[in-house]
């Protein structure tokens, strides 16, 4: 039996029901089509930032600043004068203190730069547009940036014959930047994403480094603030389909989890199933590669990682409308409890991101058509009913099922330990159904 063509899906049967516990959806933007939202999350101030079409994008920033409740007056980010061409904005911040990067058109037609806000009162008020990088002819192709107690870090991409990826920083807050350092140069590339502790940078993209190749999941890492490099590492086996859409998350320990899609599983392309490697040692190792969905109908997975819960929300395309679904690991990403859909529109929910706030799981999405018009819409679950809130529905603190090795050649041993018992079900990698095993509890005392 081929290694590489099965993996063992193990899952302990729990009851939810679709997006139960989960606020309803409420829309934070105006009404218009709106794109790729992002949320970060300081105590009760919820963060977001997204970009409008109205015959040109408009990067707006939108707060609530109690915990989801009640949200302001969207607030245009670009320069009044140059009101036109501002999209893809990012959020971050360092306490109270907040970020927002975007890419930005300037007049002229050919001149494009990255456009920089930084609030200092959670979001109250915004210092003025600072255009970041030294004028140039290349377009902004892809960005991503994370904020430490060293500054802000910035890694941006240009065309010119080739995509060429730089990093630039600041050490206080925008007020000047460093020179643009290249870091490598690639084939295009799919969204960047980055993750930090003090000056270690670890930054993965998907792309590829020759034509006519399949897009595949790369990682590298600096550990001084992007003076030097790591050897490009790729994260993901090469296939005639390739993987894309992935994202980087770190947790309070320095765990590493890196999450894409691929469709290599998939006859519903272009969705697939996420998978998952993870590093417990500051990306040194990483663990072989987990499959996490197998409906085949996942894209644009985001995730974050608190102590031991691994949350990840990712736009699913199961059902004759798109849904933003919704799944929890709470203990390392051993186990993952069952599927939740976060809204109940009829309409397309796309580009999902989270956060935690409070305990509370926060998620943001775009609504391009459904009951309620379009824009930017919000949900809240509180972390009691992540895990389960009913008997029938938790999954014990004592809870540990595990099958290895997976994927396997010709045998696999599956343990398990759960107090209350249930079912256990094994799916081969076309998501069908193999076998059923009834388990049962254990006694206490």
């Amino acid at each position: 039996m081929n290694k590489s063509a099965i993996i063992l899906s193990v899952l302990l049967l729990t009851v939810s029901s679709a997006h139960a516990g989960w606020t309803p959806p409420v829309r934070i933007s105006d009404e218009a089509p709106s794109y790729e939202p992002r949320i970060v999350i300081e105590r009760d101030n919820i963060h977001v930032v997204y970009w409008i079409w109205v015959g040109h994008s408009q990067s707006y920033y939108v707060r609530s600043t109690d915990a989801g409740n009640v949200w302001e007056s969207p607030f245009h980010l670009g320069d009044t004068l140059i009101s036109q061409g501002e999209d893809s904005p990012l959020i971050g911040n360092w306490g109270d203190t907040v970020v927002t990067i975007w890419q930005q058109n300037l007049p002229g037609g050919s001149q494009h730069n990255l456009g920089y806000r930084i609030s200092t009162d959670a979001g109250g008020n915004w210092g003025p547009c600072i255009y970041i990088l030294p004028t140039n002819n290349f377009e902004v192709q892809e960005h991503t940036f994370d904020i430490t107690d060293q500054g802000v870090f910035l890694i941006y991409s240009y065309w010119d014959q080739e995509m060429i990826v730089n990093l630039i920083k600041s050490t206080n807050w925008g007020n000047t930047w460093s020179t643009p350092t290249e870091i490598l140069r690639t084939q295009p590339t799919g969204y960047f994403d980055i993750a930090m502790r003090s000056d270690t940078i670890h930054f993965v993209w998907p792309g590829r480094f020759i034509i006519g190749d399949s897009w595949e999941t790369y990682y590298i890492k600096s550990t001084n603030g992007g003076n030097s490099w790591s050897n490009i590492l790729q994260l993901t086996t090469p296939d005639s389909i390739g993987s894309q859409d992935c994202c980087i998350i770190m947790n309070e320990s320095g765990h590493l989890a890196v999450i894409w899609m691929d469709g290599k599983y998939s006859p519903n392309l272009p969705t697939g199933d996420l998978f998952v490697r993870y590093s417990y040692n500051a990306g040194e190792d990483w663990t072989a590669e987990e499959q996490l969905t197998f409906t085949h109908w996942a894209v644009r997975p985001r995730a974050v990682w608190q102590g031991d819960s691994i949350h990840i929300a990712w736009e699913d395309w199961r059902h004759s409308q798109v849904d933003i679904y919704y799944m929890l690991s709470s203990d390392n990403g051993i186990s993952w409890g069952p599927e939740q859909t976060v809204e109940n529109d009829p309409g397309m929910s796309l580009s999902p991101d989270l956060a935690i706030g409070n305990e509370n799981i926060h998620v943001v999405w775009r609504q391009d058509t459904g009951m309620n018009g379009r824009g930017i819409y919000y949900s809240r679950l509180e972390q009691e009913s992540a895990i389960g809130d009913t008997e029938e529905n938790q999954l014990p603190e004592d809870f540990v099922l595990r099958a290895y090795p997976n994927p396997f050649n010709s045998k696999t041993i599956i343990t398990y330990k759960n107090l209350k018992g249930g079912e256990i079900e094994i799916y081969n990698i076309n998501a069908q159904k193999i076998r059923t095993f009834k388990t049962a509890g254990i006694k206490e005392g």
